[in-house]
């Protein structure tokens, strides 16, 4: 396990350096976290927090989703959130902004489940807006 420097804070997060920074990240989005801009979804920054109480935001990896046989459109029937979108973006675009990935299995649930782990206060979460969304595909 390898750290990332570049939290507000100054402390390192944890890292898993076997999570290449070319995967794709699927994130699942409440419809309340989308704007229509352009006639485009944009997510709003509140789709990009950690679970309250963490330091953690719930992500798939989608080459490991995708090789145990499921599609990305397929995530939010799997976890009963038919409602929800999915959002991809690259993972070197989340360490880039000083965050960390560690695979952590849900109990039951699709494989290739992990956090991205690391403070997600306003700077952060603007900071999100920006670069990683750009790069993020819906």
């Amino acid at each position: 396990m390898n750290t990332v420097p570049d939290q507000p804070e100054g402390l390192a997060v944890e890292d898993d350096p076997s999570i290449p920074d070319s995967v794709m990240l699927l994130r699942l989005v409440h419809p309340t976290h989308v704007r229509i801009r352009s006639g485009n979804q944009v997510p709003k920054t509140a789709a990009l927090t950690n679970t309250k109480g963490t330091n953690k935001m719930s992500v798939f990896i989608k080459e490991e989703f995708e090789t145990a046989g499921h599609l990305a459109e397929a995530l939010p029937g799997l976890l009963n959130k038919d409602d929800y979108g999915v959002l991809a973006f690259p993972a070197q675009k989340v360490r880039e902004l000083g965050q960390g990935i560690v695979r952590q299995q849900l109990d039951s649930g699709p494989p290739g489940h992990a956090n991205v782990i690391g403070e997600k206060n306003r700077r952060t979460k603007s900071r999100f807006q920006g670069p990683l969304l750009r790069t993020a595909t819906w």
